[in-house]
């Protein structure tokens, strides 16, 4: 089942209005605030401070970023990576039922940070770094070795880039060029869940800070620009919802499909077209079946060609016909 026209569209264009609005693009303001209301509707969220900014150019950058990935990655390159390190640090970000976390490990430090349900865990990840940064400017670090180690590509890619489009990228950048005026700094990636003591005990502060609930008012940092598209998406997956079950008639259909299911989605979409077909005319009854022949009136009788008992439909033929049980428990 596709999202209908104009829900997409209504997406599109909340999500175009707000982020135009947010990020100061035009002269003037693009919408009132009683039509930014109105736009928002149930999601206030839209209408919280966000972190998003215009795009930047930004060739500073006085730390040294080393990325990888997990096929060219070992312990012995690590080690060699480290082996001139004299402070190391390993952060990291996580997410939960309850809410996001990030957690910082390093000399006398264990950080566990709850951030409560609004971040990205792109956002917690960068904060981490941030926040890992800040805690080493506090403790005036002077001619230094100082290595960060995180599982985030994401976040240093971002940090890594010339093109800065967030508020939090843009302060932890900033933060990091100020440690890196009198240490030497090595940002670092490492695979996860490789045994890496210190990126697991950061691991586990993430999930530990990300377990609990935040103490203070929300959101803990600027809503970020995925934070928004993931909830205007739910908005629009209850709009689908709603709009589907509110349709008049297309009772077999809403029989056989009870909602909007991604894997299913998938998996049809693919398919080639006579098959999708086919099962279009099988969902909506519309198909070479007694019953649709017989409202066609092109057979004499809608009843199952195999039972007898009861009109021929896809749904008596999928889940009730008892003269093809032992054939549909076989194929199904």
């Amino acid at each position: 089942m596709l999202t209908p026209l104009h829900l997409v569209i209504g997406q599109v264009a909340k999500h175009t209005l707000l982020q135009m609005t947010a990020e100061g693009t035009g002269k003037g303001k693009v919408i009132s605030s009683q039509r930014m209301e109105e736009l928002s509707g149930t999601i206030p969220l839209a209408l919280l401070p966000r972190e998003c900014i215009t795009k930047k150019l930004n060739f500073t950058k006085k730390f040294k970023i080393t990325l990888g990935n997990k096929a060219d990655w070992s312990d012995s390159a690590l080690e060699l990576l480290l082996r001139d390190s004299s402070i190391r640090w390993y952060t990291d970000g996580s997410k939960t039922s309850e809410g996001i976390g990030a957690g910082v490990a390093g000399p006398r430090a264990k950080l566990s940070i709850p951030m409560g349900r609004f971040p990205s865990i792109f956002q917690a990840e960068v904060f981490a770094i941030s926040r890992c940064v800040e805690l080493n400017l506090h403790r005036g670090y002077r001619n230094e070795r100082i290595a960060i180690l995180s599982d985030s590509q994401a976040a240093f890619g971002a940090i890594s880039s010339y093109e800065v489009k967030s508020l939090l990228v843009q302060e932890c950048i900033d933060r990091l060029n100020s440690l890196a005026e009198c240490n030497q700094v090595h940002l670092i990636w490492v695979p996860g869940y490789k045994g890496i003591a210190g990126n697991e005990l950061a691991d586990e502060l993430a999930r530990a800070a990300a377990s609990i609930n935040m103490v203070g008012p929300e959101p803990f940092i600027a809503v970020g620009r995925h934070t928004i598209k993931e909830q205007f998406r739910k908005d629009a997956a209850m709009g689908r919802e709603i709009h589907w079950q509110q349709l008049p008639g297309l009772r077999h259909a809403k029989l056989l499909m009870k909602g909007y299911n991604l894997k299913r989605f998938k998996l049809i979409i693919n398919l080639p077209r006579d098959k999708v077909r086919l099962l279009v005319a099988f969902y909506t009854g519309h198909c070479k079946l007694k019953k649709h022949l017989f409202n066609m009136g092109l057979d004499s009788c809608a009843n199952c060609r195999f039972c007898d008992w009861e009109s021929e439909t896809p749904k008596h033929l999928l889940m009730d016909c008892p003269a093809i049980c032992r054939r549909r428990i076989k194929e199904i």
